[in-house]
């Protein structure tokens, strides 16, 4: 956006300015963070002395600014979205350059609609928008025959939303089954949401994968003893993320010695090198 606006204003002052005089452009970056926003609209304005400040995107800076630039009396461009903003006793000073939340959502409700949508699950971020987005929507899917069955808004900045989706999943009367691989937390919580709707849940959860090896594993030296130590020399071979993949080892202390022995000559046979070499066991970690 910054790039954008250095070449607009290049092109404009070398056509002669605004009125013969040039535009001066001051950039302050917002990293779309409300209170960042407000510090660098303060600089915009008390050092700068700028006359207008152009070019806030996420509803919740433009919210935070729109204060101290109606009370400054410094014109906002914005282009957020959130019906909020020009509901805001802006005293003119806020115009915004793209079409609203009640514009846009009513757009993406027909559009639903048309392709035959019935039921509509609603995942947004917690920003000004989020609610009117979705109450505008199901207003206007009302009016087509489809119905919005439930909505969540989340937390922008946590790093997973697993357990919204898995919400919108566990609570659907559509759904007969719900079978989850994942942490704790969020299991209890789809077990939580599926028990609405008696939904049968199937839960892998978090754990530390022990692999337990009784004295009687060793009571013959054939093919059962041989996969038992496969299972355990099969951590070695994780480059990655597997739920499955032991994590340690309870053995009889009666075959310790000898088991060990057993699956540290496997695992110190593993071949590690490129993995487009065929002969490559195990890659890059």
């Amino acid at each position: 956006m910054a790039k954008v606006a250095k070449a607009l204003v290049a092109r404009i002052n070398g056509a002669g300015g605004v009125l013969g005089r040039p535009i001066a452009l001051d950039v302050e970056d917002s990293q779309t963070n409300p209170t960042v926003s407000v510090q660098a609209a303060h600089k915009l304005i008390d050092v700068n002395k700028v006359v207008a400040i152009v070019g806030t995107w996420a509803s919740a800076d433009t919210t935070a600014v729109a204060p101290l630039c109606w009370q400054s009396h410094t014109m906002l461009f914005c282009v957020s979205g959130a019906d909020s903003i020009t509901k805001l006793p802006h005293q003119g000073y806020i115009i915004r350059t793209q079409p609203n939340t009640h514009l846009q959502s009513g757009r993406a409700a027909q559009f639903l609609v048309q392709e035959g949508a019935k039921r509509v699950f609603g995942l947004s971020a917690q920003t000004p928008f989020a609610v009117d987005s979705w109450n505008r929507l199901k207003e206007v899917m009302a009016k087509g025959g489809a119905t919005g069955v439930g909505d969540i808004i989340y937390d922008p900045k946590q790093t997973s939303f697993r357990s919204e989706i898995g919400k919108a999943l566990a609570t659907s009367p559509r759904i007969a089954k719900v079978a989850f691989t994942g942490e704790t937390v969020t299991g209890r919580l789809i077990m939580q949401y599926a028990a609405q709707n008696l939904i049968p849940v199937t839960l892998e959860l978090g754990g530390k994968s022990p692999n337990i090896f009784f004295a009687d594993v060793m009571a013959d030296d054939d093919d059962f003893l041989d996969k038992a130590v496969e299972g355990l020399v099969l951590y070695a071979f994780n480059k990655g993320e597997v739920c499955t993949a032991p994590s340690r080892a309870l053995i009889d202390e009666r075959i310790y010695d000898e088991f060990m022995a057993r699956a540290l000559d496997r695992i110190a046979k593993i071949r590690q090198g490129d993995p487009l070499d065929t002969g490559t066991r195990s890659g890059p970690q």
